[in-house]
């Protein structure tokens, strides 16, 4: 077994298995991958790759199961389980056993590979990724069916939720997950086990449980994943920021696996005491979207990536073919055909856009005129529109059960989530930004928007004052004693 100092999690051991994934080329090239894109021009310290991301996520997955049979144990030798009458009852010993002893390998790995489609500057390429129908095209002789089907069924379902066909880092990394463990010669079975841990489009071998996968697909992808537990901790601490802390062994020594009494499927709970520590990484992503993953020179950034790489006159777009594919990354993109010559400034140089407008949700009708100006003043190619749209919070995190003890009844019983979390249940995770950035070379058109928009609210605001003057006036002649005598 192989060690790993890690700056964040201390001592990682390794098993033999994720130790040959780690050492494949697929994986090694994680390593020059950042995992927050541009924003080391933001945070300098901000270099962290992809790669020790990575293995974070599976030392998480690994800790996360071993927490969940400490917590039932726990339960089990006080002779504690919930009440017949509760909606939700913990498992017993022979049901956990049954669910994580087939998968508790195998969601490690997926934890390990989650992320090993990304493409250079991680999030910033997914607007160059071709359609889905060419990552199929390009790679159904080398891949395994349930690989091209679980594409194909993903763009059915997208097409069904009117979504975009385009291929994201989840599609490549199904593709080259595949791939690596094809190459360190896994049966069939074992990496489309692995694969359905991850990508919900892929089907489950027969010979392990639909509902099973499901849940344990939670760990690797899902509200509390490795994925999160990890990249928050990791990219706070590299950014220098206190946003993204939050107290992970008391979070994870309080899940536990339930049963619904009447409709018998299996959800994660959370025993009482680690609720607060629940409430903490909620609110710690709500702050790092606001104050880090959404910083406007990241989008800055970004938005020069997608518009220039978009020009009609040399478009550019990564590889569809997956052995290409893995050729790009940070380094290597500057080198690629069709990249423009300004991104390769903007990328070495931080030779940046202007902001030409930043709204947070709070004057749709400004934002609308000033967009239209842009549109008509400003050449395409010349002008991006960055919109950020996220909900912290979903539906589901209310219907996690928690567990907690009844002092009347000396027992443990379920309890609703909005019941006890005033926080979550009042908690709005959710915000909006929209910005608009332009080249240099139209400041002075800008310059003249502002002009007009400034009159034009000056012009406004007269209309306005003298209205309500007239108002005033009708209604002071409406109560005068004149007014009164003549009646």
């Amino acid at each position: 077994m192989q060690v790993i100092h890690d700056p964040i999690h201390g001592t990682i051991k390794i098993c033999e298995k994720a130790k040959a994934v780690i050492n494949h080329p697929g994986f090694q090239r994680l390593r020059r991958v950042k995992a927050l894109g541009f924003l080391d021009r933001v945070f300098p310290g901000a270099k962290h790759s992809r790669f020790e991301h990575s293995i974070g996520a599976y030392h998480i997955a690994k800790l996360l199961i071993n927490s969940i049979k400490k917590v039932h144990e726990e339960v089990r030798m006080k002779n504690q389980g919930c009440l017949e009458n509760s909606e939700f009852i913990l498992l017993n010993e022979q049901e956990l056993e049954d669910i994580l002893s087939p998968l508790q390998d195998y969601v490690a790995i997926a934890a390990l590979l989650h992320d090993v489609g990304h493409g250079p500057f991680s999030h910033a390429s997914e607007s160059v990724m071709p359609e889905i129908d060419k990552l199929v095209e390009e790679n159904k002789e080398g891949s395994s069916n349930f690989v091209i089907e679980a594409l194909r069924n993903k763009k059915k379902h997208n097409l069904k939720k009117k979504k975009k066909t385009k291929a994201d880092h989840e599609d490549y990394s199904l593709l080259i997950m595949d791939k690596i463990l094809r190459d360190l010669k896994w049966t069939k079975n074992e990496i489309q086990l692995v694969s359905a841990l991850k990508y919900e489009h892929v089907e489950v071998p027969e010979s392990f449980s639909k509902t099973t996968v499901s849940l344990l697909r939670l760990l690797v992808d899902g509200e509390l994943d490795s994925d999160r537990m990890d990249y928050l901790l990791r990219d706070s601490h590299f950014c220098g920021v206190p946003y993204g802390k939050y107290d992970l062994n008391r979070l994870r020594d309080g899940l536990c696996i339930v049963k619904h009494q009447s409709k018998g499927f299996y959800q994660f709970g959370i025993m009482r005491k680690s609720l607060s520590a629940f409430e903490d990484f909620l609110f710690s992503r709500y702050q790092m979207h606001v104050q880090v993953y959404s910083h406007r020179t990241d989008a800055n950034c970004n938005k020069i990536f997608d518009v220039l790489c978009s020009r009609e006159e040399k478009p550019y777009e990564l590889p569809p073919n997956v052995d290409k594919y893995l050729l790009v990354d940070d380094e290597s993109f500057i080198h690629q055909d069709n990249v423009p010559k300004e991104l390769i400034e903007v990328i070495r140089e931080r030779k940046l856009w202007y902001l030409g407008f930043e709204s947070f949700g709070n004057d749709k009708s400004l934002e609308q005129v000033i967009e239209n100006k842009f549109k008509k003043s400003i050449d395409d190619g010349f002008y991006a529109i960055y919109t950020s749209e996220k909900a912290i919070k979903k539906p589901s995190l209310l219907d996690f059960p928690i567990i907690c003890k009844s002092f009347v009844r000396k027992k443990l019983v379920s309890d609703n989530m909005k019941s006890i979390s005033d926080l979550i249940a009042h908690y709005n995770g959710s915000f909006s930004v929209r910005r608009i950035f332009y080249h240099p070379k139209f400041k002075d058109v800008v310059d003249k928007i502002y002009e007009e928009v400034s009159r034009a609210a000056i012009v406004d605001m007269i209309q306005e004052t003298k209205q309500d003057l007239e108002n005033l006036s009708e209604n002071d002649e409406a109560i005068s004693p004149k007014a009164v005598d003549k009646n």
